[in-house]
Protein backbone atom coordinates (compact mmCIF):
# COMPACT_ATOMS: atom_id res chain seq x y z
CA UNK A 1 0.00 0.00 0.00
CA UNK A 2 3.38 2.08 0.35
CA UNK A 3 3.24 2.25 -4.03
CA UNK A 4 0.66 5.28 -3.83
CA UNK A 5 2.32 7.78 -2.05
CA UNK A 6 5.26 6.77 -4.05
CA UNK A 7 3.70 7.30 -6.86
CA UNK A 8 1.89 10.65 -5.73
CA UNK A 9 5.37 11.98 -5.25
CA UNK A 10 6.45 11.56 -8.57
CA UNK A 11 3.30 13.67 -10.32
CA UNK A 12 4.38 17.73 -10.55
CA UNK A 13 2.13 19.54 -8.05
CA UNK A 14 -0.15 20.42 -10.92
CA UNK A 15 -1.23 17.26 -11.29
CA UNK A 16 -1.68 16.34 -8.01
CA UNK A 17 -4.16 19.34 -7.78
CA UNK A 18 -5.61 18.51 -11.15
CA UNK A 19 -6.19 15.16 -9.95
CA UNK A 20 -7.61 16.14 -6.41
CA UNK A 21 -9.58 18.63 -8.26
CA UNK A 22 -11.27 15.85 -10.08
CA UNK A 23 -11.75 13.70 -6.95
CA UNK A 24 -13.38 16.77 -5.41
CA UNK A 25 -15.76 17.58 -8.37
CA UNK A 26 -16.51 13.49 -8.54
CA UNK A 27 -17.97 13.59 -5.42
CA UNK A 28 -19.81 16.59 -5.62
CA UNK A 29 -21.14 15.45 -8.39
CA UNK A 30 -22.80 12.55 -6.65
CA UNK A 31 -24.26 14.17 -4.00
CA UNK A 32 -25.65 16.84 -6.46
CA UNK A 33 -27.02 14.20 -8.86
CA UNK A 34 -28.58 12.29 -5.46
CA UNK A 35 -30.49 15.10 -4.07
CA UNK A 36 -31.47 16.07 -7.41
CA UNK A 37 -33.11 12.88 -8.23
CA UNK A 38 -35.39 13.66 -4.99
CA UNK A 39 -36.76 16.32 -5.96
CA UNK A 40 -37.30 15.66 -9.94
CA UNK A 41 -36.74 11.77 -10.63
CA UNK A 42 -34.69 11.19 -13.82
CA UNK A 43 -35.96 9.62 -16.73
CA UNK A 44 -33.84 6.18 -15.51
CA UNK A 45 -35.25 6.00 -12.29
CA UNK A 46 -38.73 6.23 -13.97
CA UNK A 47 -38.05 3.58 -16.08
CA UNK A 48 -37.01 1.15 -13.35
CA UNK A 49 -40.20 1.85 -11.39
CA UNK A 50 -42.05 1.12 -14.37
CA UNK A 51 -40.19 -1.80 -15.13
CA UNK A 52 -39.89 -3.15 -11.34
CA UNK A 53 -44.21 -2.79 -11.72
CA UNK A 54 -43.91 -5.00 -14.98
CA UNK A 55 -41.65 -7.37 -13.03
CA UNK A 56 -44.10 -7.59 -9.90
CA UNK A 57 -47.28 -8.51 -12.23
CA UNK A 58 -45.30 -11.02 -14.23
CA UNK A 59 -45.14 -13.34 -10.90
CA UNK A 60 -49.23 -13.35 -10.36
CA UNK A 61 -49.95 -13.96 -14.12
CA UNK A 62 -50.35 -17.29 -15.13
CA UNK A 63 -49.93 -17.00 -18.77
CA UNK A 64 -45.81 -15.76 -19.11
CA UNK A 65 -45.31 -16.69 -22.72
CA UNK A 66 -46.02 -13.11 -24.09
CA UNK A 67 -43.64 -11.40 -21.28
CA UNK A 68 -40.66 -13.93 -22.24
CA UNK A 69 -41.45 -12.66 -25.61
CA UNK A 70 -41.16 -8.90 -24.92
CA UNK A 71 -37.57 -9.42 -23.15
CA UNK A 72 -36.51 -11.51 -25.90
CA UNK A 73 -37.27 -8.90 -28.56
CA UNK A 74 -35.87 -6.33 -26.19
CA UNK A 75 -32.30 -8.24 -25.70
CA UNK A 76 -32.05 -8.97 -29.38
CA UNK A 77 -32.49 -5.44 -30.07
CA UNK A 78 -30.34 -4.34 -27.65
CA UNK A 79 -27.30 -6.16 -29.19
CA UNK A 80 -27.58 -6.31 -32.63
CA UNK A 81 -25.80 -3.69 -34.57
CA UNK A 82 -27.48 -1.01 -36.18
CA UNK A 83 -28.05 -0.96 -40.11
CA UNK A 84 -25.52 1.29 -41.60
CA UNK A 85 -22.66 0.79 -38.90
Amino acid sequence: MSTLPQVLALLPRTDGAALAWFFVAWVGYAQFARRRVELQPSVLATTHRIRRRWMLQTTKREVRVIDGVVVQNLSARASSPRPGS
